[in-house]
C-alpha cells in the first residue's frame, strides 16, 4: 500500500468516525466515552447536542480535506493538515462552548443550573499543571530549532502542533480549569484529571523526541507510560461517572 494511501485513510477514518457523532448526536446521551466532551458541552443535553451535531460536521470537512490532501501531497503532508485542523477546531469549539454555554445560562437558568458546584483547582496545582505545559511546550521548540537547523521540516511541523496543545492546555490551566470539570467528578478525582492530562501529553512528547535522536527503546518505554497514564484518567472518568450518585 502506497503512503498516499495510507494518508487518505487516515483522513477517511477520522470522516468516517465524524459522521458516525454526527449520525448519533440527537440520541447521544451525556456520557464519558463518546462525543465531544468539554465541561461547558455538558452543561445541558441542549447544549450537549448542539456541540456533538457541529463537532461532527467540522471533524467531517476535516477528515475529507486530509485524505484528499494526503491522496494528492502524500502522508506527511495529510497528517500534518489533519493534526492542525483537529487541534484548531477543538480550541475553538471549547472557547465558543463557553460563550454559547453563558448564553443559553442567560436565557434558560433553570434548565443549566448546576447539581453540584464545580469545583475549583487550587493555586498550586493549577501553577503545577500549567508548568507540566509549559515544559512540555518549551521541549518541544527546543527539539523543533534542532530539527529545523537539520533540515527536517516535516517532522518539525508535527512536533510543533503538540507544542501548541501544550501552550493551550497552559492557559487553560491557569485561566480556565473548570474545563476538566465533568459534573460527575469529585473534587479530588477532578485534580486527578487535571493533572494527568498535561503530564501524559509530557512523556509522549518525551517519547517522540527520544525516538526522533534515534533512542526508539527509550521511547517506546515512554510511550507506554503515556498510554498507562491517559488509561488511568479514562478509569478515573469512566469510574466515577459509573459510581452510583445520590438521588438515583
Amino acid at each position: 500500500m502506497s503512503l498516499h494511501l495510507v494518508a487518505m485513510l487516515l483522513g477517511l477514518v477520522q470522516a468516517l468516525m465524524a459522521l458516525i457523532l454526527l449520525l448519533i448526536s440527537e440520541k447521544l446521551d451525556v456520557n464519558p466515552l463518546i462525543g465531544f466532551r468539554a465541561s461547558y458541552t455538558m452543561a445541558s443535553k441542549k447544549i450537549w447536542k448542539y456541540f456533538n451535531k457541529l463537532a461532527g460536521k467540522i471533524l467531517l470537512a476535516i477528515g475529507v480535506g486530509a485524505a484528499l490532501i494526503g491522496l494528492e501531497y502524500g502522508v506527511i503532508a495529510g497528517t500534518v493538515f489533519l493534526l492542525f485542523s483537529d487541534i484548531a477546531a477543538t480550541i475553538a469549539l471549547i472557547e465558543y462552548s463557553q460563550l454559547y454555554a453563558e448564553k443559553q445560562l442567560l436565557t434558560e437558568p433553570a434548565v443549566l443550573a448546576p447539581s453540584r458546584p464545580i469545583p475549583k483547582l487550587g493555586h498550586k496545582l493549577r501553577l503545577l499543571v500549567a508548568s507540566i505545559s509549559i515544559v512540555s511546550a518549551v521541549l518541544t521548540l527546543v527539539v523543533v530549532a534542532d530539527l529545523l537547523s537539520r533540515g527536517l521540516l516535516d517532522t518539525s511541523l508535527i512536533l510543533v502542533a503538540f507544542s501548541c496543545v501544550s501552550i493551550y492546555m497552559a492557559i487553560l490551566s491557569l485561566q480556565k480549569p473548570e474545563v476538566y470539570a465533568y459534573p460527575w467528578l469529585s473534587d479530588k478525582e477532578y485534580e486527578i484529571v487535571a493533572l494527568i492530562t498535561p503530564s501524559s501529553l509530557l512523556v509522549l512528547l518525551i517519547g517522540l523526541d527520544l525516538a526522533t535522536y534515534g533512542e526508539e527503546s527509550l521511547g517506546f518505554i515512554a510511550l507506554l507510560a503515556a498510554t498507562g497514564l491517559i488509561l488511568f484518567e479514562a478509569f478515573v472518568v469512566i469510574y466515577a461517572y459509573a459510581r452510583p450518585r445520590r438521588g438515583t
